[in-house]
């Protein structure tokens, strides 16, 4: 399935799949099921969640579909649970992934399961689980698909980073950086040098960073929805605590289009993520009441699927408006959870 955000060509990737669909003979496992994971993706991204939902698990519960098929049914709806910020059935259909993974031992349900079950695990601050399913994806990472292994390494990272851990975050970007490059595989470079940068940021050499967001063209970065790491949210990040004031003011216009375009396809993860860099792009400019708007509506949308990890890796400027937000009363059980997920 092709995963890049196209967000002005949803209704042609609708129609693109269900002409593929029709044409490809029956004997086309893997062809159709491509087709069938991207045309289940469009569903989702048009509004029609539950018709996307309905599709996969059909395919996913009948033993007429087995083999590529299969594997893509639970790929293309761990992502549309994903998309929509439903880390909750998310986690229940990785757990199904992960037994029909161990039952066949096929190298791409391993990974994808795994990866799956991994990015649930470390956005709900589960790291110790997190980091066995990553690990149990680069056990096979030779005889699967390398964009999973990609995942699952930039996983590790993040890991090795909310724990403190940052040369060993460094090291793994540094060997991830070799097989991208070996592989020739130009379309992973942009989310590892983002990923780099954010590194940079943790180990305060704020000139690196402020180089690279300065240097890349928002609307020229090409961002994957199984990749979890957005070049463009990094680069908002960044300037929002290193740039100049108009740098900032740019952002938030930048963020505002975004978001826009994020509602028109219901990509609530993404939401989520925009409001948060909202908030403190906000917060930056004393700003308050329209900081703790933006992430109010974070907090809300985030809390049903049980985010913590999107706020925490914010670091510690986004306290002081998550404690305001408990003084007004917003989802305050919440919002404990995710202070308690901070380091001392």
């Amino acid at each position: 399935v092709s995963l890049r955000l196209r967000f002005r060509e949803i209704e042609r990737s609708h129609e693109l799949s269900q002409t593929a669909l029709a044409l490809l003979p029956p004997s086309a496992h893997g062809a159709r099921s491509s087709a069938f994971g991207i045309l289940s993706l469009a569903k989702q991204a048009l509004g029609d969640l539950e018709k996307a939902v309905i599709s996969l698990e059909k395919i996913i519960d009948s033993p007429a579909y087995q083999g590529p098929f299969k594997i893509q049914a639970f790929l293309g709806l761990g992502l549309v649970y994903l998309a929509a910020a439903e880390l909750v059935p998310l986690k229940q259909i990785a757990d199904r992934f992960l037994i029909l993974a161990s039952q066949t031992k096929n190298p791409n349900a391993i990974s994808l399961a795994n990866m799956l079950a991994g990015r649930v695990a470390f956005e709900t601050n589960d790291l110790e689980r997190a980091s066995k399913y990553f690990a149990r994806v680069l056990e096979v990472r030779y005889r699967a698909n390398f964009v999973t292994t990609f995942e699952a390494s930039m996983g590790l990272a993040r890991i090795f980073l909310a724990e403190g851990q940052i040369a060993r975050a460094q090291s793994e970007i540094d060997l991830l950086r070799h097989e991208t490059l070996r592989l020739q595989n130009s379309d992973l470079m942009q989310p590892l040098e983002s990923f780099q940068a954010n590194l940079w940021m943790q180990q305060e050499e704020h000139a690196h960073p402020l180089r690279w967001a300065r240097s890349i063209g928002p609307n020229d970065v090409n961002e994957y929805l199984i990749i979890s790491e957005f070049a463009t949210l990094t680069r908002a990040h960044i300037l929002i605590e290193l740039g100049s004031e108009e740098e900032v003011r740019e952002v938030i216009r930048f963020l505002k289009k975004k978001l826009e375009l994020t509602k028109s396809i219901f990509f609530t993860y993404l939401m989520i993520q925009i409001q948060i860099r909202l908030a403190l792009a906000y917060q930056k400019l004393t700003e308050s009441d329209k900081a703790l708007v933006e992430l109010e509506r974070a907090v809300l949308q985030a809390q049903p699927g049980g985010f913590i990890r999107s706020f925490v890796d914010m670091g510690s400027a986004i306290l002081p408006l998550l404690n305001a937000l408990i003084h007004k009363g917003v989802a305050a059980d919440y919002i404990k959870e995710i202070l308690a997920a901070f380091p001392d």
